[in-house]
């Protein structure tokens, strides 16, 4: 019986260092796997960011380019105003200012 104890023993423990071998491939395995994935994560991350970048880049120009198209159109408005006043000083303010006066020269008064 003690014979017979001794050999199960003994085929225990070979197979706890067979599952032992086996478990510590599988780790390795994992570990292998898991540098794969965080240099695949590291790459993705690098193509993301240089993605964004250029999507901001792009966004910039964009809105430097509406603001030149704002600032010519508030600069076109400016002139108009400046025009209309002009335009309008020129036909009702000034003609007030000076003495009124006939195709006679006279004032009329």
């Amino acid at each position: 019986l003690a014979k017979r104890q001794k050999e199960i023993f003994e085929s225990l423990a070979g197979l706890r260092g067979d599952i032992m071998e086996d478990i510590e491939t599988l780790l390795g395995q994992v570990k292998e796997g898991s540098k794969r994935v965080e240099k695949s994560v590291q790459t993705l991350r690098a193509e993301w960011e240089t993605e964004v970048e250029e999507l901001i880049a792009e966004a910039k120009t964009d809105v430097d380019l509406a603001m030149r198209d704002i600032d010519e159109a508030l600069a076109e408005q400016r002139d108009e105003w400046k025009r209309s006043v002009e335009l309008f000083n020129e036909q009702w303010i000034r003609p007030w200012r000076a003495p009124y006066s006939d195709a006679n020269g006279s004032n009329g008064l």
